[in-house]
């Protein structure tokens, strides 16, 4: 993810700062908690990744999908979703 003009790695729910200069972990801080950093997002999640300045955010077991949007620091209205129908979900047609 691309947070605070930083790269954030995620692993067990916990968010690490990484250096895309050197390619290593930044261990200058305490990792951040998801769930604390983003209002509204569970801390299981499972992968995300930023685009067009929201947050994709992945949980397991429930395979939900959660867009935090940046700018307001919120959870988009209708979200959480079920992955199947809330993530570039086919309609069939």
């Amino acid at each position: 993810m691309y947070e605070q003009d930083r790269i954030w790695l995620l692993k067990g729910g916990l968010l690490y700062k990484f250096d895309e200069d050197t390619l290593q972990y930044e261990f200058g801080e305490l990792p951040k908690r998801v769930d604390e950093q983003f209002p509204g997002i569970p801390k299981d999640v499972r992968a995300a990744f930023t685009h067009d300045g929201k947050h994709y955010f992945f949980t397991e077991p429930d395979r939900k999908v959660y867009i935090f949007n940046t700018q307001t620091r919120r959870v988009e209205p209708g979200y959480p979703k079920p992955m199947t129908t809330g993530w570039f979900a086919c309609t069939g047609n």
